[in-house]
């Protein structure tokens, strides 16, 4: 009796177990073979920027490959080239327009500066520019004397003008053929004689002579002279 016993336990525990294993494969999910009908988004055809072209606008052709000659003998090879003076521009590009201005009228703008007649209205005259001041009288007392005097080289040359009767000093400057100083004093006095070592090569000198106080400040405007020098 008691062997029947177990071997009814035994019985028992192998239906238990042999029910557990079953119902682990039942309980499986298997994956439908209906696909879900949730909708899928889609890409758009263009960006969320873009905008249709403006009427009579036409891009710019794109590069295109040019065949070019290779100098292998009978060989031809072809590279491509890039087509200049365009530039392809983006579908977004609008062409530029100037903006229109619609002028103030002259009713609306009261007395922010413009008066009844619409033209500026200046509260304070504008300062005159600083004039210039002419020259004593006297000044035109000052001429050059005699003819243009022609020397040699190595010669000496005197130069005279008409003095001024309430200046008694005068600045004398000589300049050579290109332009060089090569004498510049002061002399009292209607004359000058310059010395020999001044006169070295031919050609044209030129001088000018200034009224000047007695700060050696010029007051007058100078005259002037030419010295030819002959070889």
């Amino acid at each position: 009796m008691r062997k029947g016993w177990i071997v009814l336990g035994l019985v028992t525990a192998l239906v238990l177990v042999l029910a557990g294993c079953g119902g682990d494969d039942g309980g499986e999910t298997k994956p439908s073979a209906t696909p879900s009908q949730t909708p899928q988004p889609s890409p758009t055809p263009y960006p969320p920027t873009w905008t249709p072209l403006p009427p009579g606008f036409v891009p710019s052709p794109s590069p295109e490959a040019v065949e070019v000659e290779s100098n292998a003998g009978s060989e031809e090879a072809t590279e491509a080239e890039p087509v200049t003076g365009g530039q392809v521009l983006p579908p977004t590009w609008t062409p530029w327009s100037r903006p229109t201005v619609t002028p103030l009228p002259t009713s609306a703008l009261g007395d922010n500066g413009l008066n009844d007649g619409g033209s500026l209205s200046i509260s304070s005259p504008v300062p005159q520019a600083p004039t210039w001041t002419p020259l004593p009288d006297y000044c035109n007392e000052l001429n050059p004397r005699g003819e243009d005097p022609e020397i040699y080289i190595g010669e000496a040359a005197t130069i005279k003008w008409d003095p001024i009767a309430s200046v008694p000093m005068y600045l004398v400057e000589v300049r050579q053929p290109g332009g060089g100083i090569v004498l510049n004093e002061y002399t009292e006095g209607a004359s000058m004689t310059i010395s020999s070592e001044t006169f070295e090569a031919r050609g044209v000198y030129g001088w000018q002579v200034w009224p000047v106080d007695a700060n050696g400040m010029q007051i007058c405007f100078p005259i002037s002279g030419e010295i030819i020098v002959l070889d």
